[in-house]
């Protein structure tokens, strides 16, 4: 099973123990694959496929498409994918919270096991000329799945964003 991945550009800060992606084109691409969250636990579950109550299989970016379409219509559909430790598990719809947006988690690439990524708090969203770090609604330019995220938005000039706190993520994945 494989959990699907959305690429983007950008690079990883962080600020006071909390860490964003900072986006930018020029960037090298860094992967985010999305969670579910589970009800009462508000612990991660990663989606890899779904099977409906007829058994069609649902995978890849689509199934977030199709949890927010009919994840509260299909109460039994499994949902299949990995917990927090990164094994393999299944679960029925009825025990995700449909309300809970989903936990946003970076990688270099799709190949990085999904217990070495890293939680987003927000993205910071580059404009030249930007003086500090304003917070913005999300840009319209977000689609779905990533537009229902559990993340802040903030508007950024990229060249001086190391004067506000931030600084650059030195990240290696399994170290």
């Amino acid at each position: 099973m494989k959990v699907a991945g959305q690429a983007v550009q950008g690079r990883l800060v962080q600020k006071e123990g909390l860490v964003y992606l900072l986006w930018q084109e020029t960037a090298a691409p860094l992967t985010l694959r999305l969670a579910l969250v589970e009800q009462g636990s508000e612990q991660p579950f990663w989606p890899s496929f779904v099977l409906d109550d007829w058994g069609q299989e649902i995978k890849g970016l689509e199934l977030y498409d199709w949890l927010q379409e009919n994840g509260l219509r299909f109460p039994r559909a499994e949902v299949f994918g990995y917990d927090q430790s990164g094994r393999s598990d299944q679960c029925f719809m009825r025990a995700l919270d449909h309300s809970a947006r989903y936990l946003c988690y970076a990688y270099p690439d799709d190949q990085t096991p999904l217990t070495e990524g890293i939680l987003l708090e927000g993205v910071l969203w580059t404009q030249a000329g930007t003086a500090g770090v304003q917070p913005v609604g999300r840009p319209a330019a977000v689609t779905a799945p990533l537009r229902h995220a559990r993340l802040r938005w903030w508007l950024v000039d990229p060249e001086t964003i190391l004067d506000f706190g931030f600084s650059i993520l030195d990240w290696r994945p399994g170290k």
